[in-house]
């Protein structure tokens, strides 16, 4: 799991790296944007918010939803 974690990571980073490269990127900045990238790809395939936290969540690989909220820019 954290290898697919981890894999998912650099795909992200791979394909946005435009927008990393605009600006200073931290662990935390590249964190956040992963999340919410994740957290709206599904929430806008329909899946149920909750169910959305606790995917996004094992893909950061947190134990719980309460510490993927602190990446989350939620409009809500």
């Amino acid at each position: 799991l954290t290898h697919q974690a981890r894999r998912q990571y650099i795909d992200h980073l791979r394909n946005h790296r435009e927008k990393f490269t605009q600006s200073k990127i931290t662990p935390h900045s590249f964190r956040r944007a992963f999340a919410n990238n994740e957290y709206n790809k599904r929430i806008f395939s329909g899946i149920e918010r909750m169910q959305v936290l606790v995917e996004v969540s094992k893909a950061m690989g947190h134990e719980r939803g309460e510490v993927t909220r602190l990446y989350l820019r939620e409009e809500s």
